[in-house]
């Protein structure tokens, strides 16, 4: 997951420094799919992936439900 966390941080970072820089507007948190790469939309839905069965794991470590 730190793995995952990074990868995230750094693509808002990115979006921030582009909505700062080109256009010129206030930074946000949104990152339009759209726009990313093929590479960049199939690494996101791997986080995706890997973050619900982490958070099922938890749910059921947790809560013995899934």
């Amino acid at each position: 997951l730190d793995t995952v966390y990074s990868y995230l941080m750094q693509q808002r970072f990115v979006r921030q420094v582009k909505a700062s820089i080109e256009e010129n507007g206030k930074p946000d948190n949104y990152i339009n799919p759209k726009k990313l790469s093929r590479i960049e939309q199939t690494t996101l839905k791997e986080i995706f992936k890997r973050i619900e069965k982490f958070q099922a794991k938890l749910s059921f470590d947790f809560t013995g439900m899934t």
